[in-house]
């Protein structure tokens, strides 16, 4: 996966722990972006299964992907941070952060979102909306009631004492 030049420079970095299979996954969607100037790096936060680690690596390497390893967990942003910072070396325009579960489908995905994002003056960051295979939204947002902001402390009190638990 070579890139043409740095304008417009769309860089995914994907977070790896423990997530080898669903990695290779993701990245294997990644890989049919039409969007040309793409590039992909795989940070690998310290998983703890080494021979899994070093499958990646080598996955990583004949797909043209840089891999880089973390000499800790420092957790999600920690990780993600080791990713944006190689991306802002290489002069990215945009950086996709993409949880290794992700499945993104539509091979005209990233030319969409940095196609919306031209249209924009200022723009920091874009979302898109995330669906379960069934196509359903797989956190749809939507504003509570009066009645259900007021009932949510008596519902979650009355789960926790059904299933045993303490207040």
């Amino acid at each position: 996966m070579e890139t043409i030049d740095n304008e417009n420079l769309v860089v995914g970095v994907i977070l790896n722990y423990n997530t080898t299979a669903d990695t290779k996954k993701c990245i294997n969607f990644l890989l049919q972006q039409k969007y040309e100037n793409f590039m992909i790096i795989v940070v690998d936060n310290f998983s703890s299964n080494r021979t899994q680690v070093e499958n990646l690596k080598k996955f990583c390497h004949e797909q043209q992907i840089i891999f880089l390893p973390s000499d800790k967990n420092g957790g999600f942003s920690y990780g993600n941070n080791i990713g944006i910072k190689k991306a802002m070396q290489l002069n990215a325009s945009w950086v996709l952060i993409i949880n290794p579960d992700v499945e993104i489908r539509d091979p005209g995905y990233i030319d969409f979102m940095v196609n919306e994002s031209c249209k924009w003056n200022n723009i920091g960051a874009m979302a898109s909306r995330v669906l379960l295979p069934d196509g359903e939204n797989q956190n749809p947002m939507r504003e509570l009631t009066a009645l259900e902001e007021i009932l949510y402390p008596i519902e979650y009190m009355k789960q926790k004492l059904k299933i045993g638990g303490r207040l």
